[in-house]
């Protein structure tokens, strides 16, 4: 397709046209954006009760995002909600500047009680497996869980990836907490971290996953800010 521009300018007082001629390239825009959540457990994962701000990744390469709408099990909302315990849904839809829409929706269960958690290695995509370390095959986590809770953690699960204890630490009552090394399989947790983030660049950044486990009958949750490299 070929196009006729017209253009005027102002040289000292004198008017002068000028027409250019050259091709117009149009760009029909038929993806939907990509969207997910970048701080929320895979269907069935753990995070904890009480205030809580989601967060949504929405991107859209060609037109861009125009608008995200977020719902709470059912009910549209904006910022921070509260978590009851118990199971909710939390659904985002998201439309570009050409109108098409995309939608996606995740299934959680809100914990009473929280632990906390930190991560102990980053996770680097893209390094020759012969040359990471041993130690960095797995994501290792430590766990601190109240003294109060005196029967031992299972089935610990970060992102909706789960893991295996590897460790009780030595108690020490004057922390009030009793400690473990809990580690995950690093490739589905990588792939559990690039989902939540804007799949361009491949800077180091830090993400956020929610880690779930049980104690006794109790559901506890913790969230895990992990270094990551896509």
């Amino acid at each position: 397709m070929r196009a006729w521009r017209g253009a005027e300018d102002s040289v000292h007082g004198h008017g002068r046209q000028a027409w250019l001629v050259g091709p117009l390239s149009l760009c029909v825009d038929r993806t939907p954006p990509r969207i997910g959540f970048a701080n929320l457990p895979l269907s069935g994962g753990f995070v904890a009760a009480g205030t809580f701000t989601p967060q949504v990744v929405a991107s859209d390469r060609h037109s861009g995002v125009d608008s995200v709408l977020t719902y709470l099990d059912g009910d549209l909302y904006a910022g921070s909600c509260e978590l009851t315990p118990g199971e909710h849904t939390l659904s985002i839809t998201a439309t570009d500047r050409a109108g098409n829409t995309a939608s996606a929706e995740v299934c959680f269960q809100a914990a009473s009680d929280r632990c906390s958690a930190l991560s102990l290695n980053p996770v680097v995509v893209g390094v020759n497996a012969e040359r990471v370390p041993v130690w960095s095959r797995w994501v290792t986590v430590l766990v601190r869980v109240p003294a109060a809770y005196e029967d031992a953690i299972s089935m610990p699960q970060l992102g909706g990836v789960g893991g295996a204890v590897a460790a009780r630490l030595p108690f020490r009552a004057s922390t009030g907490y009793r400690a473990y090394l809990v580690r995950f399989p690093r490739e589905p947790v990588a792939a559990a971290l690039a989902a939540r983030i804007d799949p361009t660049g491949n800077s180091l950044r830090l993400v956020t996953l929610a880690l779930g486990l049980q104690c006794g009958d109790q559901a506890l949750a913790a969230p895990v800010s992990i270094l990551f490299r896509p």
